[in-house]
């Protein structure tokens, strides 16, 4: 046998050409593997996180995202299986998908499928309830009474959500869902109170209001259990991607849902700042676009305004949080003004982190993001970098140059601009921001100076004052919301004003452009000339005159829109007043409810102050018939003191309680005259109001009535004085005191609620009385008001018509009402009232029955019908046209008092248009409605 001789070096090669397929093979089993594994995905929809539930309907969201990178690693392609969670979930659990995403881990789960080394994500459970009816509070569970909650089956949502109100005692009702689409439908249609939800799926603008935390856990991409092969590619394709890129799931997490509607629920120390401030002073470098800068008229805009306003959007605080902004001109003044605290925050803040804590500022995060640029001519070098050009007013701009090149000397110039010259004609350089480097390719003067980026930051940041940890985290928070990019984005807008364009800029970058307009003009010129001129001028007139018809009319409505608008939002100044006492007495009388002596005093106060509210509510509403010159003078008896007294009860209390020493003296011979006391009332109730809210702690108010001599026979002349020691008013706010929505623009006023109308309405009504007002006022002394007005002196008949009759349960025994009224309320008080004087009371509950149950009784079975107006099926008006064409005489003219809501003039006269012989407007008088049926019932006697 011939034996082959092998040399040692051809064994060696041999085994290392073995040991290389080896390696290879060996090195990358999952991916040869998994080049053409097709991997069976259950979708499921749910928003912001797995959405296109077709193969027709493009894929978005956390999930997909997450799916494509696993695949980068992994080789996967995928087919999708579309469903409801729960039958995804169980399909899963039977190997008939491969993966489902968003499960989070159980023991029981474990036992029925696979779960990787890393998590996909951390899901937060939250309990959402209807942001425009939050009904739900954690400090009272007892609002948790039978809440209707939408919840997932087999969701560890749902089990947080239980285990929770069963920790917190919190009495639910759970709904349950297979999937998430009907579950939100059902919230949004308002067939849920609430939902348990991750904050992920919540943003901050669909109208969910957080109601508290639930839970929170991690939830993973599930492999199917026999799929153990795809758990392996899924743990390695995780470890690369944690190798090579470690904040991943972070910017995934971002990209995807941004702001969280959680995000937006302020901390303890946030809402403690909050409560404590109702503005916030932002500091601003006032010519520093695009950043900040002061317009003409010294008002701030730029990225700040936009920042600010968008925070307080996202953080709903626009309402209760006023910005102020005052502009400084350097860096120094506006950090010293922060910490002397004559300011709260300050912008823009950049430079190193060393610099800022050794200036005493917390710094929030970044609300813009951009890089420093070094701007030089010709070719860069060594020696030229010797020499800086910088603004001596930018402090942060001389600490970069001398931390990083503490060898060049510094040539301090004006401004930026200054600083770009020395550039071109001193052979210096410069630094400046990214976002400012249109300064130097909009201006022809600069466009030939180069840029070089440096490795170096310029991001710009909020300061505040260390210590200050809640308005930190209230800023932090807002800028948050409004999204990493909102400044970028935003500061673009203004890149263009760096620089004025000059016309030799604009004629250079536009030459052809320009030249092509030019010749087109000269063009059109010459082609309009041949057209008939007159038909041309025709034109343009009638197209003027529209538009100018077309502004008028849209300025008219916008001015009436406006006026609408002021007044319904500052009404609250003239009703408050009474509120105030109704409210005060209320709380009075449940304390003192065993006393006779006060119960019966607080009670006839709080009617005094019932009463002087309706009277406001219908002096408003004849505002428009004083427009209109309709308005008239409802004269009746009317005691001096009783109405002095009236007033006095009113303001006494409120007076008290805030330390105003309130007097008044009554000086007049004529104690009883007539008057139209409703517009009296509504004049003092205005001139009292204002006493109150204008004067402080400690001062005085005090009312004098006294008769003035008077020539007139059967007259008499008072003068009523109201003076007080409040802020006062100025020379120059004197003469508009009387006009409507005039309110002086004081530190004290600012403070104080109120339409501005009621000065206006108390001028009007003393003019409509023939009398005169006066007033008086000098600031920090007071203000006095002097309304004389002529009044008839009352007649001993005139007294007697409105003295008050007292009436028993024997007043009105024997009659009977038949009372026509749809609302339950006003029919059991109606009831009431009648009945305790005697009456007997059946009721009608519309128009229609009604005239059934007077056609069906017997001849005088009903004396007297209270037939309210709006009514449905038929209302008080036809009511009354088909009782009084009845055949039977008696009952076609019982008499008919129309008790109604419908006060205005016009009202009174279409019910006795229509037949009614009297007309009295809700809320009930009891006096008026007892004097009235005695008036009829004693007529029809």
């Amino acid at each position: 046998m011939i034996r082959s001789k092998v040399e040692p070096l051809s064994i060696v090669r041999l085994l290392l050409l073995v040991a290389t397929f080896v390696v290879m093979f060996a090195s990358s089993p999952a991916v040869a593997d998994s080049a053409e594994k097709i991997v069976k995905v259950g979708w499921y929809h749910s928003d912001m996180f797995q959405e296109g539930m077709s193969d027709d309907e493009p894929k978005r969201g956390y999930a997909y995202e997450y799916l494509l990178k696993i695949a980068d690693y992994s080789g996967w392609q995928f087919s999708y299986e579309y469903g409801q969670w729960v039958d995804l979930l169980e399909k899963l659990e039977n190997g008939d998908i491969d993966v489902l995403a968003g499960v989070s881990y159980t023991k029981e789960r474990s036992s029925k499928m696979l779960f990787p080394i890393h998590a996909m994500g951390t899901d937060r459970y939250y309990l959402y309830q209807h942001d425009k009816k939050r009904t739900m509070d954690v400090s009272d569970i007892t609002t948790f009474i039978g809440k209707k909650i939408g919840c997932i089956n087999n969701n560890r949502m749902t089990t947080h959500l239980i285990q929770w109100a069963e920790e917190n005692q919190a009495s639910l009702d759970y709904i349950y869902y297979d999937g998430f689409r009907g579950r939100d439908e059902d919230f949004t249609n308002g067939k849920l109170d609430g939902i348990v939800a991750t904050d992920n799926n919540i943003n901050t603008t669909v109208g969910y209001s957080p109601v508290a935390k639930v839970g929170e856990e991690p939830f993973y991409l599930a492999v199917a259990k026999k799929r153990k092969d795809l758990l392996t590619d899924l743990n390695r394709s995780l470890e690369i991607l944690q190798e090579m890129n470690p904040y991943f799931l972070q910017s995934l997490q971002y990209k995807s849902y941004g702001a969280t509607m959680a995000n937006s629920q302020l901390s303890e120390e946030e809402l403690q700042w909050v409560s404590t401030h109702d503005t916030l002073r932002i500091g601003y470098l006032g010519d520093y676009l695009p950043y900040s800068k002061s317009d003409k008229d010294g008002n701030a805009y730029g990225l700040i305004t936009e920042v600010m306003d968008a925070a307080l959007d996202h953080l709903k605080l626009r309402d209760s949080l006023v910005v102020s902004y005052q502009s400084f001109y350097s860096f120094q003044p506006m950090i010293d003004a922060l910490t002397e605290n004559q300011i709260d925050a300050i912008f823009p803040i950049g430079g190193q982190i060393w610099d800022i804590d050794r200036s005493g500022m917390n710094t929030t995060t970044a609300v813009v993001s951009t890089g420093l640029d070094l701007v030089y001519q010709g070719n860069l070098s060594q020696e030229k970098i010797k020499l800086f050009a910088i603004n001596k007013n930018n402090e942060l701009q001389e600490k970069f140059v001398k931390r990083n090149y503490p060898d060049a000397e510094i040539l301090y110039k004006n401004s930026i601009e200054d600083a770009l010259y020395a550039v071109k004609n001193e052979n210096a350089v410069t630094i400046i921001n990214g976002l400012r480097v249109n300064l130097i390719r909009s201006n022809s003067e600069f466009n030939n100076l180069s840029l070089m980026q440096l490795n170096a930051s310029g991001n710009s940041y909020l300061g505040v004052k260390k210590g200050n940890v809640g308005l930190l985290l209230l800023l932090n928070r807002g800028l948050k919301l409004t999204g990493r990019d909102f400044g970028i984005n935003t500061a673009y807008k203004y890149m263009d004003e760096f620089y004025n364009v000059t016309f030799i800029d604009f004629v250079k970058s536009r030459i052809i452009s320009i030249g092509s307009i030019f010749l087109g003009i000269m063009l059109l010129i010459i082609i309009l000339l041949n057209r008939n001129i007159y038909h041309t001028k025709k034109d343009a007139l009638e197209k003027e005159r529209l538009n100018k018809k077309l502004e008028f009319s849209r300025k008219q409505a916008e001015e009436a829109n406006n006026a609408k608008t002021t007044f319904l939002f500052n009404m609250s100044h003239d009703i408050r007043t009474p509120m105030n006492a109704i409210i005060g007495f209320t709380d009075l009388l449940q304390k003192y409810q065993e006393d006779p002596e006060k119960r019966n005093n607080y009670l006839k106060k709080i009617q005094d102050s019932s009463t002087t509210l309706l009277s406001i509510i219908n002096n408003v509403l004849e505002m428009a018939r004083i427009e209109k010159g309709a308005e008239k003078i409802e004269e009746n008896a009317w005691s001096t003191e009783q109405f002095n007294d009236t007033l006095f009860s009113v303001f006494q209390e409120m007076m008290k309680n805030k330390g105003i020493k309130f007097t008044r003296t009554i000086e007049v011979q004529h104690h009883n005259v007539l008057c139209d006391t409703i517009k009296m009332r509504e004049i003092f109730l205005n001139i009292l109001s204002n006493a109150y809210k204008y004067t402080t702690y400690g001062g005085s108010v005090h009312m004098n009535l006294k008769e003035l001599p008077y020539n007139t026979e059967g007259w008499c002349l008072y003068q009523t004085t109201i003076t007080d020691t409040g802020c006062g008013m100025s020379k120059e706010f004197l003469p508009h005191v009387f006009e409507e929505f005039a309110r002086e623009n004081t530190s004290i006023g600012n403070r104080i609620e109120g339409s501005g109308l009621g000065m206006s309405i108390v001028k009007r009504l003393v003019d409509l009385m023939n009398g005169t007002i006066e007033v008086h006022s000098e600031k920090g002394i007071g203000t006095t008001f002097i309304v004389t007005v002529p009044h008839k002196i009352a007649r001993e008949e005139d007294l007697l018509v409105h003295a008050n009759k007292k009436f028993s349960q024997e007043s009105f025994k024997g009659y009977r009402v038949l009372l026509a009224e749809d609302n339950d309320l006003n029919a059991e008080i109606t009831t009431t009232l009648l009945t305790e004087v005697g009456f007997a009371v059946d009721r009608a509950v519309d128009g229609h029955c009604c005239a059934e149950l007077l056609s069906k009784a017997s001849d005088n079975y009903y004396n007297i019908i209270l037939m309210d107006i709006q009514m449905p099926k038929i209302n008080g008006y036809e009511a009354t046209r088909i009782i009084r064409s009845l055949s039977d005489t008696k009952k076609a003219t019982i008499p008919i008092i129309a008790l109604t809501a419908n006060a205005f003039e016009e009202d009174k006269r279409a019910a006795f248009m229509a037949g009614m012989n009297g007309h009295l407007s809700k809320p009930i008088n009891v006096k008026m409605l007892l004097q009235e049926l005695t008036r009829i019932l004693g007529n029809q006697n």
